[in-house]
């Protein structure tokens, strides 16, 4: 199984390669050894084992997987019977009054979890924390356990129409937004007369309470609060908890009307949720974060309700995993409505649901589409420069930024502190390998792998960095450091061994090579005391002679050292060997040498780029925005001096020619250079990858890559598949876009994480008669669903029966969806599936009497997006050549904003769509001339960052890339300072019945914790008032008690998290506390990052900062406000530039 073999090598980000070559490795020894398995049922011989996961692309949904004993509140009692018959002879009769019976019972309960998950059981959810979803989504859960959500026994077997196909779980995905939710500042202070609890508390984010079980159990009747807490429940239990309105809490856990009539029941109604959770099998072939990784199974839960769609802007809801145990206890039936009731929740996120007509998931992925380009700056910025009319330095610059090239800080050795070109080994244009023939591959310092820019005068560092970080990160790495010394010393020592032997040739006699190496020793011993280099004074006892004498190295004769120099290369390819001598160490087998092994996987991972800091990766963040995606070409020239930088370590004999390593170099070459005699090809090292930084890999982390082989191969096809970070994933193939081997990249939605909708269309009808209102409509589009194996594609996507449309205002006998609640009422709407899979599928292929929770979830399931990037043209100089292409227009866009300009360096040459299969298709633009060995300039656009940032307010701050601008500004200063504009307001402050302060008041009633945004904006007319530059900027806000008289405090203390930049990079905020005339100040400083302290205006559009999580004091009386002061510390003066902001306060009660 795929997912049980990615277990071997799942602690290296090398697991892909590694796991594909393990395969191949054991099925070649395994045919060679004559080793078979037999099925001893039928005798046949067979090599693999039965199939216990689905194939590629499909997936396997079980209604429930129960274990085989459950928990419940209770303490059900398990007994375990056992029965013994002894007789004294074997042919007795059972009842032959000679006989002995013995029996015993033995009565145990089962220990689950109650009030919180099992730690790590989480896998992912839809829509992802912070995310956004359009109204028609259902929001899900994917659980690690399989089991977890049928531990607990909640219903009655007769609650169950078959238990072989549906069981009730304990566990229910429930949703609210803010005003179902939020509590009171009264109810939740304790000393309020209608406080709940005896403490004061805070909601959480996701508004649930943080409280011990004991809380719930000791609440009276008077505060009117309904719960399923057990009373037998151990009261020190930490939970949280969800006071909901009895509205929702009825609403969730009724029946389903019929006719319009509400249906008689005595109790809430939980067995609905059965066909709400299941089990299903998944394929992790190509899946780099498959869910439970032993195989491939998971469970998951989606939620009954839907998203608004009456809103005009994103609306924030609250999504809870709560237990279900005893809520059908709760009583009276239906909740009386006052008061509230508490559900145990163990697990929430939010998520925003968009407006009708937002940009959807669909929409996303075009735009990826459109925006792919090569990892280098915007075309828009290099393009401007490369025109005719422009100077060659000009031209020069355009073409280093064209070439994937930034500038950084560079020392030259006289100590003058310049700028320097730098690039990392991520590229847009193939590097030729090596550089050119005069290029150095051995270093000692990595100076000489400088490159001097003749034409400006400008160092590129490039290689030197690389180097320099090579051996950084091995003297981090304490097992390597070790490792690399001890097979420094074996080889040489061997070596040294083996030159001195009389049958190498090296020596007549091994008594006379001794005999002149002691003579030799003597001499250079005696030669010590006049050495000028040593007699001179301390601050010059380091210095090397660069006369380029050999140095005193006494052990090794001449001819000695001659010999040894052939033969260090042999003993490194001897360290390289597997210990089973079927050739070279290669992971799978054992290593002659433990050092060698350690030596080898450290330089396999740095070729992989494992632990490479992320600003050697994506120099600069304009190279990588949001929502973009972004091919590279791997520089195998940067690699090679990070890796020399490494192995330079321990070198302490050869300070010129360091020929052990040199042999080090060469056996790992020959090992990358041939094939494999078992596994059939050579080892695979990375040549080409991209990088996609979207929200889509929020939402979905464990997309699925397809890069097959053209013809198929044992191969990995992905080296390397990771997620850098929550929006980012990077991944690494081994061969070149366009080539045989490599035609076709796609990206597919995995199945666990298909995300969930209730309806084809669920709102306002979009085509309304004439002259008609929109009607809300429910709409349901009918599909198969097989019980049975079925690989037709064309039976798997086709309808079952007619769609079928429910109209609000419209009396139906069983209706499935509530339009006034958003919730679907489960029991009818699985009831009105099976009855038309019934009724429009073959018995052979669909054959289940009772509706269950499988059949629904294929049926909620939303069609699987596809991103297909289609790299084979007519030409394949395509990916490299200096060729420009000739504007052609997109076709085939059929998903909205299709015909939207991108911003690519050359247009798309096709971009299509087919709905039908929800595949995008594009094929990969030109990227920019091969990069040759030559000095061009680039400098860095002296505007704002090109990283664009938005702020809370929706404003974006956008640098100007009009063209470059000088570092410095000349002429006089004028008369007046810049006028920043400043605004101090809260992210968002939501009431119940949606309720929204003005943006410029800080709500104080609010009873949860507020995200403060400081605004700064330096109008674009105001950056050119003169030669200003921004030493400091500081942020003053009074603080402390309420109950100080004369002063308005803003918060009593801050527990937050800290202030951050918005989106300005180039400056840094840090908060300080100082108390002045008895009154507390927080300091908000704002400092520029520069080593010289201060930021031109030229280069600021904004400072604005976020100061999160503040418990604002609760004023109320209405007009308060409090006093902000601004300093401004620019570089013409030393005092401060003062201003006045205030801050003002809603002190308006929050509605009950």
């Amino acid at each position: 199984m795929a997912a049980s073999m990615s277990l071997l090598f799942q602690d290296t980000p090398r697991h892909l390669t590694l796991n594909a070559a393990r395969t191949q490795w054991n099925k070649i020894k395994a045919s060679k050894s004559g080793f078979q398995k037999f099925n001893t049922a039928s005798n046949t011989v067979f090599f693999q084992e039965e199939e216990s996961e689905p194939a590629p692309d499909f997936t396997r949904l079980h209604p429930f997987y129960a274990p085989g004993l459950v928990a419940g509140t209770s303490a059900p009692i398990n007994p375990i019977a056992v029965t013994q018959i002894v007789k004294a002879d074997e042919n007795l009769d059972d009842n032959s009054p000679k006989r002995l019976i013995l029996k015993s019972e033995q009565q145990f309960t089962v220990n689950a979890h109650q009030f919180a998950l099992p730690d790590g059981n989480v896998h992912s959810v839809y829509p992802a924390q912070g995310m956004t979803a359009e109204a028609s989504i259902l929001p899900h859960i994917v659980l690690n356990d399989l089991d977890l959500p049928w531990q607990r026994s909640v219903a009655s077997q007769n609650a169950e129409t078959d238990p072989s196909r549906d069981r009730v779980p304990w566990l229910a995905l429930l949703c609210f937004t803010a005003d179902e939710l939020l509590l009171t500042s009264d109810e939740l202070c304790s000393t309020a007369p209608k406080s709940i609890f005896s403490k004061k508390l805070n909601q959480s984010s996701t508004l649930s309470l943080k409280l011990q079980v004991g809380d719930i159990l000791s609440l009276n009747a008077e505060k009117n609060v309904k719960h399923c807490v057990p009373s037998d429940a151990d009261p020190n239990t930490a939970a949280e908890f969800i006071l909901i309105t009895p509205e929702v809490f009825n609403n969730y856990f009724s029946l389903p009307p019929i006719n319009g009539t509400p249906v008689p029941q005595s109790k809430p109604d939980i067995t609905m949720f059965k066909y709400l959770a299941h089990s299903r099998a998944v394929n992790t072939e190509n899946i780099t974060y498959s869910p439970a990784e032993d195989d491939g199974v998971v469970g998951v839960i989606v939620a009954p309700r839907t998203g608004p769609w009456n809103i005009t802007s994103p609306t924030q809801i609250f999504v809870h995993l709560v237990s279900l145990d005893r809520v059908n206890t709760i009583a009276p039936w239906p909740t009386p409505n006052e008061g509230h009731v508490a559900l145990c929740s163990l697990y929430s996120w939010t998520y925003q649901c968009l407006p009708p007509g937002s940009r959807g998931i669909a929409d996303t992925l075009q735009g990826l589409v459109m925006e792919k380009s090569v990892l280098s700056a915007s075309h828009l910025i290099y393009e401007p420069l490369l025109g005719g009319k422009r100077s060659t330095q000009e031209k020069l610059v355009g073409q280093r930024l064209k070439d994937g090239f930034t500038m950084t800080k560079y020392r030259a050795q006289i100590g003058e502190e310049t700028v320097g070109f730098f690039r990392g080994p991520l590229t847009p244009t193939i590097v030729p390998h090596p550089l050119n023939p005069a290029f150095e591959q051995q270093s000692t310092s990595s100076t000489d792998l400088q490159i001097l820019d003749r034409n400006l005068g400008i160092m590129d560092v490039t290689y030197s960095s690389a180097w320099q970080l090579g051996r950084t990160l091995g003297l981090d790495d304490r097992a390597f450091c070790l490792a690399l010394g001890r097979l420094r010393t074996a080889i040489y020592s061997e070596a040294s061994v083996v030159a001195r032997n009389p049958s190498s040739g090296g020596s007549q006699d091994q008594k006379k090579v001794l005999a002149e190496s002691l003579r030799k020793s003597l001499s250079a011993l005696e030669s010590l005391a006049g050495d000028t280099d040593l007699s001179t004074s301390a601050t010059r006892r380091w210095n090397r002679s660069e006369s380029g004498d050999e140095p005193k190295d006494t052990s090794l004769s001449a001819g000695v050292r001659r010999e040894f120099s052939k033969i260090v290369d042999e003993t490194a390819l001897k360290m390289a060997q597997g210990r089973d001598g079927e050739g070279f160490y290669n992971e799978m087998n054992a290593p002659k040498s433990a050092d060698w092994a350690v030596v080898l996987k450290w330089v396999l991972d740095r070729m992989f780029l494992v632990g490479i800091p992320a600003h050697y990766l994506i120099i600069d963040p304009s190279y990588l925005p949001n929502e973009s995606f972004r091919f590279f070409f791997i520089d195998q020239n940067w690699i090679d001096a990070m890796i020399d930088g490494a192995l330079s370590l321990g070198n302490h004999i050869d300070q010129d020619n360091d020929v052990v390593r040199s042999a080090i170099k060469k056996a790992i070459a020959a090992y990358l250079d041939m094939e494999d005699p078992v596994l059939g090809y050579k080892p695979q090292r990375p040549k080409f990858g991209f990088l996609l930084r979207s929200d889509i890999v929020s939402q979905f982390p464990d997309l699925k890559i397809d890069a097959p082989f053209t013809p198929s191969s044992a191969k990995a096809p992905l080296l390397r598949q990771e997620n850098i970070d929550s929006t980012t994933l990077f991944v690494l193939f081994d061969r070149l876009p366009g080539s045989p081997e490599l035609g076709k990249v796609t990206l597919t939605q995995p199945s666990h994480q298909q995300h969930f909708v209730a309806a084809s269309h669920v709102g306002p009808d979009p085509h309304p008669k004439e002259g008609e209102a929109a009607k809300n409509v429910f709409k349901v589009k009918h599909k198969s669903v097989f019980m049975v194996k079925d690989k037709s594609a064309e039976g798997l996507r086709k309808p079952c029966g007619p769609d079928v449309e429910w109209w609000e205002g419209t009396t139906y006998e069983n209706p499935v969806f509530n339009f006034s609640t958003r919730m679907l009422y489960m029991s009818n709407y699985a009831q009105h599936l099976w009855q038309n899979l019934k009724d429009n599928m073959e018995s052979s292929k669909f054959d289940s009497e009772v509706a269950n929770a499988a059949m629904v979830a294929i049926q909620l399931s939303n069609p699987v997006y596809q991103v297909a990037i289609d790299f084979v043209t007519e030409d394949r100089s395509y990916f490299f050549s200096t060729r420009e292409t000739e504007s052609q227009t997109t076709t085939g866009l059929t998903m909205r904003n299709a015909t939207k300009q991108n911003e690519l360096s050359t247009p798309l040459i096709d971009s299509r769509v087919r709905n039908t299969a929800a595949n995008i298709t594009a094929t990969l633009p030109r990227p920019s001339s091969p990069l040759h060995y030559r000095s061009v300039l680039y400098a860095r656009p002296s505007e704002e960052d090109s990283l664009k940032s938005l702020s809370p307010e929706g404003l974006a701050f956008d640098g100007d890339h009009s063209g470059l601008s000088p570092m410095t500004l000349s002429g006089p200063s004028p008369a007046s300072k810049p006028i920043f504009e400043y605004k101090i307001y809260p992210v968002t402050a939501t009431y119940p019945g949606g309720i929204i302060s003005k943006d410029t008041e800080v709500p104080t009633q609010s009873g949860i914790v507020q995200d403060l945004v400081f605004s700064i904006v330096l109008p674009a007319p105001q950056r050119t008032v003169g030669a200003f530059s921004v030493k400091e900027l500081r942020v003053i806000i009074p603080y402390g008690s309420m109950k100080m008289k004369n002063r308005t405090s803003l918060f009593t203390s801050y527990e937050g998290h800290g202030p951050v930049m918005l989106s300005n990079l180039r400056f840094n905020v840090i908060a300080t506390y100082q108390k002045e005339d008895e009154q507390d100040f927080m300091y908000l400083r704002i400092l520029p990052r520069k080593v010289n302290g201060a930021v031109s205006i030229t280069h600021i559009s904004e400072m604005s900062i976020l100061l999160p999580e503040v418990s604002i004091n609760e004023y109320t009386d209405p007009g308060v406000f409090v006093e902000c002061t601004i300093e401004e510390y620019l570089d013409i003066r030393k005092a401060p530039f003062r201003t006045s902001v205030p801050i003002f306060l809603d002190t308006t009660p929050k509605p009950a």
